[in-house]
Parts: structure tokens; C-alpha cells; sequence
């Protein structure tokens, strides 16, 4: 894109666009971070404090503070409310999925980490055990 428009005019919209998320975190981040902060004092992530999305203008502003044209695009779309509010659905529901307890009893393995062994062998006990009657 910076060829599209020139070295010159390329830079000086980074160099913009970086102040416009200094801007934003100094004047609308402070508060949220603070707010997103408060909420989840309660302990732990809790999938309410991320739909209030105060957490995606932080990110916004963060996001412009990067150079580059990927980044701020995908910052000026985290600013329209819509947005903000369906990457608040969907962060809340990872995190809702994420905070489930697994079945107690269950370890996940790797396929190397584990082995089949045959049926027979399961049932009789190893030589040497003092449980075996």
C-alpha cells in the first residue's frame, strides 16, 4: 500500500495514525483499563467484564500505536460499536469455554504418550503385587 500512495504520504499516515492511538489510549484507555480492571477483581475472567468491550478501545488505541496498515484497519474496526460488541460475544464465550472444568477422571494425552495394550493384559494383575490375594 505505501508504494500505492508514496514513502512520503505512507509515513506521515503511520506517524497520524500512531498519535491518533496515543490519543485514544490517553484520553479513553486509562478509564477502561481501569474499569476492566475493577471487574475482574472479583477474581478470575469473567465473560461480563469482556462484553462491555471497555477492553477492545485499549486494544484499538494499541493497535493504531503499531505501524502499519493490517494493524490500523483492524483497529478502526474494533472502534465501530458493532463490532466491539460481536468480539465481546465472542471473547465471552471463549472465555466461558475456556473456565468449564473437565470431566473429573479425564487426562488428555498426546498420541505418544500413550499405548494400547491388549485386553488379557488388563485384567491380570503384574507378578509381585501385594494387593493380590
Amino acid at each position: 500500500m505505501a508504494v500505492a500512495i508514496g514513502f512520503w504520504k505512507a509515513t506521515l499516515l503511520s506517524i497520524a495514525t500512531s498519535v491518533a492511538g496515543a490519543i485514544l489510549l490517553k484520553l479513553a484507555g486509562q478509564p477502561r483499563l481501569r474499569q476492566f480492571q475493577s471487574s475482574l477483581a472479583g477474581g478470575g475472567a469473567r465473560p461480563e467484564a469482556l462484553q462491555g468491550t471497555e477492553l477492545f478501545t485499549v486494544v484499538a488505541g494499541l493497535l493504531l500505536l503499531i505501524p502499519g496498515f493490517l494493524s490500523d484497519l483492524l483497529a478502526l474496526l474494533l472502534l465501530i460499536p458493532a463490532v466491539r460488541r460481536r468480539f465481546g460475544v465472542m471473547a465471552a464465550s471463549y472465555v466461558r469455554t475456556q473456565a468449564t472444568p473437565s470431566e473429573p477422571g479425564v487426562i488428555d494425552l498426546e498420541p505418544g504418550e500413550w499405548r494400547d495394550e491388549p485386553q488379557d493384559s488388563l485384567t491380570r494383575r503384574p507378578p509381585g503385587n501385594p494387593r493380590q490375594p
